[in-house]
């Protein structure tokens, strides 16, 4: 017969495993037996930290049983195995609430709000995905709906700035419609590309504001940001968020007023001339012209994205910045006071 390997040993133990248990049962009697001054406080601490347990919910079943973490039953929380075992409804609570205390300036960024609400980085960074997510799209929806009446001022700007050389596959079609219209001039090193937007707001009503992304466009290293043309501006569909019989003010860009006529605008343009430095100026059967309250709108927008934020990548043939003005569109029409309960909708809603 062959010899038995397991002859002369020790047979194994069933049952659970209890290394190391003795020990934590002797800590957690020394606490239970303690009455020192902070027994009370240490009662207090277990209570607190019982009540943040995370929330479960067992099956019915006998030959089931299963949890199932309360939190991934919300359909705009992100289902994963870290969310569900690291934040608890108090903890996403405090996140909301971090959140939102920007108010109308750039959201906290993930790690901080992590290391304040004592969690890792993981779960709040996909929280406020897609909180972020959420409210871009709310913000998207208004933009594409809102119509804006009486005195609207408008203009364009530049949110961001990209190098564009000639080996990018990615940009290749604003850099040959510049060489088609350049066949004689040397070709650059390299061009610039500004990621510009057209606008347009209300000035009864700060919080009507609309965008559009115009079509790109490379200019020379060195070289202004282009204007905005009047091809442009018909592409991008700004002037049918305005009412025809709308004041328009614009800031001496001429195109405004060839594209209001082709759109049957019928009050026209009035204009004052930035390049000569004229900001504003009295008029007696018109308010003020200039376009004051848009400029610091856009100061306002461009604020909201972080300075860090890569600019060449695309999401839906979209700079990835347009999610942060979207987002920065939504925060400004809900306003400081009701940005919780405006997001709490948002969330039921999805």
């Amino acid at each position: 017969a062959a010899p038995n390997p397991q002859q002369g040993r020790r047979p194994t133990k069933f049952g659970p495993n209890t290394w190391g248990k003795k020990q934590a049962s002797k800590k957690r009697q020394a606490q239970l037996r303690y009455s020192g001054k902070k027994a009370r406080t240490l009662r207090k601490q277990k209570d607190a930290e019982r009540r943040q347990k995370t929330v479960f919910l067992r099956c019915i079943d006998a030959d089931c049983r299963k949890r199932t973490n309360l939190l991934t039953l919300q359909t705009w929380v992100p289902c994963t195995q870290r969310l569900g075992t690291k934040t608890t409804p108090s903890r996403l609570l405090l996140i909301l609430r971090g959140w939102v205390a920007t108010g109308l300036g750039k959201p906290p960024s993930a790690y901080p709000l992590a290391r304040s609400v004592g969690s890792t980085w993981k779960p709040v960074k996909a929280v406020l995905e897609a909180l972020q997510q959420l409210e871009a799209n709310a913000g998207r929806a208004r933009n594409d709906t809102l119509r804006l009446r009486g005195t609207v001022e408008v203009d364009a700007t530049s949110v961001r700035l990209v190098r564009v050389y000639r080996k990018t596959t990615r940009l290749q079609e604003p850099v040959q419609r510049w060489l088609d219209a350049h066949p004689h001039t040397a070709r650059p090193h390299y061009w610039l590309l500004h990621y510009r937007l057209v606008g347009a707001v209300q000035r009864s009503n700060h919080t009507n504001m609309v965008v559009r992304l115009l079509q790109h466009k490379v200019v020379p290293a060195g070289a202004k940001p282009p204007p905005e043309a009047t091809d442009e501006i018909l592409q991008s569909g700004i002037l049918k968020s305005v009412a025809k019989n709308a004041t328009i003010m614009a800031d001496g860009a001429r195109s405004w007023s060839a594209a209001a006529r082709r759109t049957g605008h019928t009050a026209g343009v009035k204009h004052v001339c930035h390049s000569r430095g004229e900001f504003a100026r009295s008029s007696s059967d018109t308010p003020t012209l200039g376009t004051q309250l848009l400029d610091r709108c856009w100061g306002n927008l461009k604020t909201c994205i972080p300075s860090t934020l890569a600019s060449r990548p695309h999401i839906a043939e979209e700079p990835s910045a347009m999610m942060y003005v979207f987002q920065a569109l939504w925060r400004k029409s809900v306003g400081v006071a009701g940005l919780l309960p405006a997001l709490g909708d948002l969330a039921r809603q999805a």
